[in-house]
């Protein structure tokens, strides 16, 4: 879907309200929070996380979907020092030596 007014309002407004969650009520250490317009503002979630601990990316991830199922259908989460809102470095998130199988999870939801 290509960008829109209504597509960077939901933009603001999502990425807020998931920052909002994951910070006050999941108390993670939360960066920042980014859904590209280029997904609609809703297929795409990447999250930074400041100085995480063990299992506190798989809480973020966890924590996204369970604030919105309808949103996230990929859902990211990096360390503080990526920028996440840099389109060119997309592709590269995922290939990062830093994951492994044994960290990397998949959830399947949906029809």
């Amino acid at each position: 879907m290509p960008p829109s007014e209504s597509s960077c309002i939901r933009q603001v407004g999502r990425e807020a309200a998931i920052l909002h969650y994951l910070r006050n009520s999941l108390g993670l250490p939360v960066a920042e929070v980014h859904v590209p317009e280029s997904g609609a503002s809703a297929g795409f979630v990447i999250v930074a996380l400041r100085n995480p601990r063990p299992g506190q990316a798989r809480q973020a991830i966890y924590g996204s979907v369970a604030h919105d199922p309808t949103m996230g259908i990929f859902t990211i989460v990096v360390d503080d020092d990526i920028d996440i809102r840099d389109i060119r470095s997309r592709p590269t998130l995922c290939r990062r030596k830093s994951i492994s199988t044994r960290s990397a999870r998949m959830l399947y939801w949906g029809n």
